[in-house]
């Protein structure tokens, strides 16, 4: 077995034994004296939502959804609202239908793994020559103990996390060609899709280039079987999940057109707000759409000495930048990049000054959030820049280091 996927495997072995011991201990416990463990906070929305779709019920409908919720211990006024697809709640069934302290552990277990696919995938693609593959897990999971976006999904329980290891596995299942798995990791992208629209331009370019359509059908494949689930179980809960984005604070819900989150979007949208006085709707296609156009034209028109490996990651950091809407704990996505950094920096020539510099420069993006968080910075939108950084950072190392990555998906 290879030393890569020894380690997975120890490492997933570890955190199930952990979650087993806390299932023991605390799998029977009310529902409301669990609430308020670390990762229940939003994960309450997606246990929720089930119990409504599982019985046939409106998985959107405010009140229905705030009744539920503080019968476990919520206590808002308004309900916590799931704006995922339903399909979501088919894909989790068989974790959401536990009862509520079961349920979260077992999402937390999740989480956790999700983390160690991430770390497994950079490896696995970067990491060449295997021959410091221990120490590459062991900064990459510092690295991870350090990234408020990881610590805010794992304290809320969100499902982001869980996105970020099905881009990490895309990441390996392109590179390795292994076509139905890049197929169900497009499809489970379907969840947050919003979040990815250049990284998914990124991958149907690659694959139009290469002639390699597999990936695109198996995909479409996967994603017609979630929706086919969905509507056997409960056959309006697609309708609702598109009627709930018309929801207003009539509903006793924040509409969707007030959210303000950690995207460049919403940053543009509150000044816009703050200098007319009304909230703005054309930030969410212009920047978005800009964006995406404008990294289109890189792709094409761009440098050619960026491997497609450094592309992938420079793609998903784009992604979250123009994004419109993005929450912190969804900017865990870019864990990749942050573990991608470590094998990147271990084939570096062993010069100290050369690497200093942007490690030093990645760890002081990652303490900062944790510094203005406790400093009493607690709102979403005022970590726009957060991508940004990290995609500053990454342009900096790729002129600093000559072609760091360490083969090719295929010729750029």
């Amino acid at each position: 077995m290879k030393k890569n996927n020894l380690i997975l495997l120890v490492v997933f072995v570890a955190i199930w034994i952990v979650l087993a011991i806390l299932l023991v201990k605390h799998g029977a416990t009310s529902a409301t004296e669990f609430f308020g463990f670390p990762g229940t906070h939003d994960f309450l929305e997606y246990w929720s939502a089930f119990q409504l779709y599982w019985s046939g019920a409106n998985p959107y409908d405010p009140a229905a959804l705030l009744s539920l919720e503080r019968s476990i211990g919520w206590p808002e006024s308004q309900a916590l609202m799931m704006w995922n697809p339903p399909w979501l709640l088919t894909i989790f069934a068989p974790v959401l239908a536990q009862p509520f302290p079961i349920a979260a552990l077992l999402w937390l277990g999740l989480n956790l793994t999700s983390i160690a696919i991430t770390i497994w995938s950079a490896i696995e693609v970067l990491d060449t020559e295997h021959t410091e593959v221990l120490r590459n897990w062991l900064w990459s999971l510092v690295l991870s103990a350090i990234s408020f976006p990881v610590w805010s999904a794992l304290g809320l329980g969100q499902i982001s996390l869980l996105l970020t290891a099905a881009v990490a596995v895309l990441y390996v299942a392109l590179v390795r060609r292994h076509f139905l798995g890049a197929g169900f990791c497009l499809a489970f992208l379907s969840l947050k899709f919003h979040l990815f629209i250049p990284l998914l331009i990124f991958v149907a370019w690659y694959l139009v280039r290469r002639r390699e359509l597999r990936p695109i059908v198996s995909g479409a494949f996967f994603l017609l079987a979630f929706v086919a689930a969905t509507y056997i179980i409960n056959l309006d809960a697609i309708r609702d999940w598109r009627a709930s984005f018309l929801l207003t604070a009539a509903d006793n819900v924040t509409s969707v057109m007030q959210w303000r989150t950690a995207t460049l979007t919403s940053a543009l949208s509150s000044v816009v707000f703050e200098l007319t006085g009304k909230v703005p709707r054309w930030p969410l296609l212009v920047l978005p759409g800009a964006g995406s156009l404008l990294f289109g034209a890189w792709l094409v028109f761009g440098r050619r000495d960026f491997s497609l490996q450094s592309r992938y990651l420079v793609a998903l950091g784009i992604s979250l930048l123009v994004s419109p809407f993005a929450w912190t704990f969804d900017h865990s996505a870019l864990l990749l990049l942050t573990v991608a950094l470590v094998p990147l920096l271990s084939n570096i020539p062993k010069r100290l000054r050369d690497s200093c510099l942007p490690l030093g420069g990645f760890v002081a993006i990652q303490i900062l959030p944790f510094i203005l968080f406790f400093a009493g910075f607690d709102k979403h939108h005022q970590y726009f820049w957060y991508s940004l950084c990290f995609l500053i950072f990454w342009s900096v190392t790729l002129r600093k280091f000559d072609r760091p990555f360490g083969g090719e998906i295929g010729n750029s």
